[in-house]
């Protein structure tokens, strides 16, 4: 079976949609990411949200993440421009 991929874009601020690290630069990091591992986005995740420290366990994204990579084992990575795209709080992180 071949290693597949989830990816995730954020942005939060007006800065970040203008400023280097809009929506469409990071598809385009994220893509190439995988095409580095060699394992194809399946399914994305785009989102013009901010993630607040201490709100990460109730984000949707996140739950709807896990859960396709819980039911589609394929599914070897989880791909993000910069790490607090992810989670804003590293304590959450893991």
């Amino acid at each position: 079976m071949k290693a597949t991929s989830i990816a995730l874009c954020r942005v939060s601020t007006a800065k970040q949609r203008t400023e280097g690290n809009s929506l469409e630069a990071q598809h385009e990091r994220v893509y190439n990411a995988a095409a580095t591992l060699d394992a194809p986005i399946e399914k994305f995740w785009s989102l013009n949200i901010s993630s607040r420290k201490g709100k990460n366990f109730n984000r949707t994204d996140l739950r709807e993440m896990l859960a396709y990579a819980k039911k589609h084992k394929q599914v070897k990575f989880i791909i993000v421009d910069e790490a607090d795209r992810f989670m804003r709080s590293f304590e959450e992180f893991f």
